[in-house]
C-alpha cells in the first residue's frame, strides 16, 4: 500500500525545487520520476490543472511521514501547510476542479466538465473512446462545468436541479461555504445553451426552500 500526497499552489515548483534540488524543475508536466531524499525513495509527477501547479507524490507511508516532516522543518520562506478535505474542497470549487464522486463518475463525460486536456485523441483502444471522439469532432458536448452563487444564508445542495422557467436546465454537483467569498457557492453541470454568465435560475437550498441563483465563469471571482 501506498500514500498519495498532493502538493499545489502559485509557490509548488519553488518549494518542490528546495526539496528535491533543481532536477525537479525541469521535469515535463504528465511524467512519474523517481527521487531520493534522505535515501528514501518517492515517485513524483509534475502536473498543471486548471492553471493549479500541482505535484502528486507517491511513496509508501513510512517515506510520507518522513517526507512531511522534513517539509515541514524545512519550509524556509514558504508558506507550506498541510490542509484538511474540508479546507481542500472549498479552494477546489472555488477554481473549478472537478472530483471524485461528485463530477467524475460513470454518468458525466471528460469534456463536460473541463478534462478534456486529460484525454487523449491519439491513442486508440481504451473504453469510451469513439464516444468521446465522436463529441469532440461534431461539436455534441451538450453541457459544462459552470459556477454557482448564491446569497442565501442556507446552504445549496449536492445533486438539486438547476431551473429556468420551469424547466431543469442542470444540475449542482459540489456545494460549499466559501469564507473566501463569503457566500454559498456551487458547481453545476448546465445544459450550454443556459450556462450564460450572470443568468439568474433557480434551485432548492438545504431547507427545501426554492431559492435564486446565478450562473457565474470558473473559477470564482470576489
Amino acid at each position: 500500500m501506498n500514500s498519495v500526497f498532493e502538493l499545489s499552489g502559485p509557490q509548488a515548483d519553488s518549494f518542490m525545487t528546495l526539496i528535491f534540488d533543481n532536477e525537479i524543475e525541469n521535469r515535463d508536466n504528465d511524467h512519474a520520476g523517481n527521487f531520493k531524499l534522505n535515501e528514501l525513495s518517492y515517485w513524483i509527477i509534475k502536473k498543471t490543472d486548471f492553471s493549479v501547479k500541482k505535484y502528486f507524490i507517491i511513496c509508501t507511508p513510512e517515506n510520507g511521514v518522513n517526507l512531511i516532516r522534513y517539509m515541514l522543518d524545512n519550509k524556509s520562506v514558504f508558506d507550506f501547510k498541510i490542509v484538511g478535505d474540508e479546507a481542500y474542497n472549498i479552494f477546489r470549487i472555488e477554481r473549478g476542479i472537478p472530483a471524485v464522486p461528485n463530477e467524475i463518475n460513470d454518468f458525466n463525460n471528460p469534456l463536460e466538465i473541463g478534462l478534456g486536456s486529460d484525454v487523449s485523441f491519439t491513442k486508440g483502444c481504451y473504453i469510451g473512446q469513439e464516444v468521446i471522439a465522436r463529441l469532440d469532432t461534431y461539436d455534441k458536448v451538450q453541457r459544462s462545468l459552470k459556477g454557482i452563487t448564491s446569497d442565501t444564508d442556507k446552504g445549496l445542495t449536492d445533486n438539486a436541479s438547476i431551473i429556468y422557467e420551469s424547466k431543469e436546465i442542470g444540475k449542482i454537483t459540489s456545494s460549499v461555504y466559501s469564507p473566501n467569498l463569503k457566500k454559498n457557492i456551487a458547481l453545476g453541470l448546465i445544459k450550454n445553451e443556459f450556462n450564460k454568465n450572470g443568468l439568474s435560475v433557480f434551485t432548492k437550498d438545504e431547507a427545501g426552500t426554492l431559492c435564486k441563483i446565478n450562473i457565474v465563469d470558473l473559477p470564482f471571482k470576489k
